[in-house]
């Protein structure tokens, strides 16, 4: 969703500020920012938006606006030979899942009952798709953006079946500012309706992700 790519921000978040700069008229300047730093900082007046893939949930309604942009959940990666037969998580019952320790795709997999696959946790994201590549584990559960940058790195491995559990993203904009929060809700309605937002995600290969309109605190 943002990364820095040869020192400058680049991602869909950052392809989606500056589509919306432009089609407002307005500059639009990136600033890169400690995840629990932004929306403090939206409340001082530092920023006008945050832009950071933040899942809409009631809890953050209470404090900012947020104006859904994108929907994302989790995805299923196995090695490509086995695409045929594994598409979902029924068909994880007996196999081994390998997550990131302290995630919450951990924690979905946990979650699942007795019919929970075994779960192999290791430490970095690296060592998870590590495992899968070398046939450690038949699969691993990882945030739907960021699996389908990293198999775009790894011929061996694919994204099978669809999202799962998809949460809407916000835009976060300050409760005191509702005329900047309607001309961005506005402006993406404006870039979904003329196809520039389907782009945008096809460059980044999301496109299960879109949304059809912007809503506002649509999350839960």
């Amino acid at each position: 969703m943002e990364f820095l790519q040869g020192g400058r921000p680049a991602g869909l978040d950052i392809a989606l500020a500056q589509a919306l700069g432009r089609d407002l008229g307005v500059g639009v300047k990136i600033v890169n920012g400690a995840l629990d730093a932004l929306l403090p900082g939206l409340a001082s007046g530092r920023y006008d938006l945050v832009l950071s893939a933040l899942t809409d949930t009631a809890e953050r309604q209470r404090d900012v606006d947020l104006i859904d942009y994108f929907r994302s959940g989790f995805a299923l990666v196995v090695r490509r030979a086995d695409r045929m037969t594994i598409k979902g998580l029924d068909d994880l019952t007996g196999r081994v899942v390998a997550v990131q320790q302290g995630t919450a795709a951990r924690d979905h997999l946990a979650g699942l009952g007795p019919q929970k696959p075994k779960i192999r946790a290791f430490a970095t994201a690296d060592e998870v798709y590590a495992d899968v590549t070398k046939g450690g584990s038949d699969a691993c559960l990882d945030d739907y953006p960021v699996a389908v940058r990293t198999v775009a790195d790894h011929a061996t491995l694919a994204v099978t079946g669809r999202q799962i559990a998809p949460r809407p993203c916000g835009i976060a904009v300050a409760k005191s500012k509702p005329a900047l929060r309607d001309a961005v809700r506005a402006s993406l309605d404006r870039l979904i309706m003329e196809g520039s937002y389907e782009k945008i995600l096809g460059t980044w290969g999301v496109t299960a992700g879109a949304v059809t309109r912007a809503k506002i605190n649509g999350g839960s």
